[in-house]
């Protein structure tokens, strides 16, 4: 008898910088920068922790803008009730503090600043729909690859978004239409995935200083400053692989009826109808076989820096030898469905969100490890 729902424990390790935003921009209310921290506040907090004469010069820095207001909370007299209106801190990143510490520069004047997820209590999470996104390109890639091996070619047509919907469907079903409760995917689930460091739960985050790639509405050199989640426990002094998150995957065997109406017959009808620890195992191999060195995902190479490749390679040895179900992802940058690979065309004109770190790393290499 099939096993009808696999559950697995597994930990991602971070293994260079990753951020996945919260969709909403600090306003300059809402952080204070003093000691070599970002204080993100509590608007509500704030207003109570200050007396009448706070808020009035708080109210005067406003009208002043952006740069009057942070030179206020970064001073003595805020110090106290920024103390109290304090949800979590972040340590800045040399050249972080460079800009942040100059409130009356006129970069500091046009940052922009993006929070990671977290939860209530200020501690950062990988929300599993990151995480499924990740695995669910790669496992898009080897679909594609096992059509062409049937000898099937992908649906031509253009790069926007209802191309790529058509050419999502065809690999998953055969069909150029998919609707959301035909996807067989539903099979998947991830968890949101905790920091797993309890006892620091800033211990893995910092800020750091960042710039947007081309098609962005910047003007060139304002920096746009987001919270990271680093893979190293010293900001200024990079050391590969330190962060983890815990959570949940599951992997249930999809209905009989479900598969009759979504996948009526052929090579992908036989793939998505395998019991629950078959299914896992070619999640497991299709990310396994996405990820290639210098060119994770199959995003440009030169993806990853020389030492996090490295960090990569020193994790895969460990868990083959340990004989655990693993694979490395990238989150973020050339993840999504817009990846090279899934461009049935070869064209690398394909649609992507390009971060870079100050230093011109790459974004988002993770460790995904089963341990359950």
């Amino acid at each position: 008898m099939m096993t009808q729902t696999l559950v697995r424990r597994v930990v991602v390790e971070v293994g260079n910088a990753l951020h996945v935003g919260d969709g909403e921009p600090l306003s300059p209310f809402e952080y204070a920068v003093a000691g070599g921290e970002l204080r993100r506040l509590s608007l509500s907090r704030l207003a109570t922790a200050l007396d009448d004469a706070g808020m009035r010069r708080l109210e005067e820095a406003a009208e002043g803008g952006a740069r009057d207001v942070q030179a206020l909370l970064a001073g003595r007299e805020c110090a106290a009730a920024v103390a109290e209106a304090t949800v979590y801190r972040c340590r800045l990143t040399a050249a972080a503090r460079e800009v942040l510490e100059n409130p009356g520069g006129a970069r500091a004047a046009a940052l922009e600043i993006a929070p990671v997820v977290r939860t209530a209590d200020g501690r950062p999470i990988l929300p599993g729909s990151s995480v499924k996104g990740a695995i669910r390109t790669a496992l898009l890639a080897r679909l594609l690859q096992l059509a062409r091996e049937q000898g099937e070619s992908p649906p031509r047509g253009g790069e926007g978004k209802k191309e790529w919907a058509k050419l999502e469907a065809w690999l998953l079903t055969g069909k150029e239409k998919m609707s959301p409760s035909q996807d067989p995917l539903r099979c998947l689930a991830v968890s949101d995935l905790a920091l797993s460091d309890a006892a620091d739960p800033t211990g893995a985050v910092a800020v750091d200083a960042c710039r947007r790639g081309a098609g962005e509405d910047r003007g060139a050199g304002v920096p746009s400053l987001r919270e990271v989640a680093l893979g190293w426990t010293h900001p200024d002094r990079p050391q590969a692989g330190g962060a983890s998150f815990e959570g949940e995957i599951r992997v249930s065997v999809l209905a009989p009826k479900f598969i009759d109406e979504a996948i009526p017959s052929g090579w992908r009808r036989e793939f998505f109808s395998r019991g629950a620890l078959e299914l896992f195992v070619e999640i497991v191999r299709a990310c396994v076989l996405a990820y290639d060195p210098g060119q994770a995902n199959n995003a440009p190479k030169g993806t990853l820096d020389p030492e996090t490749e490295a960090w990569v390679q020193r994790r895969v040895t460990e868990a083959k030898e340990a004989k655990r179900a693993f694979f490395p992802l990238v989150l973020g940058w050339g993840s999504g469905l817009e990846a090279v690979t899934l461009n049935p065309e070869g064209s690398r004109k394909a649609p992507t969100t390009r971060w870079w770190t100050s230093a011109g790393t790459r974004l988002g290499a993770v460790f995904v490890e089963a341990r359950g």
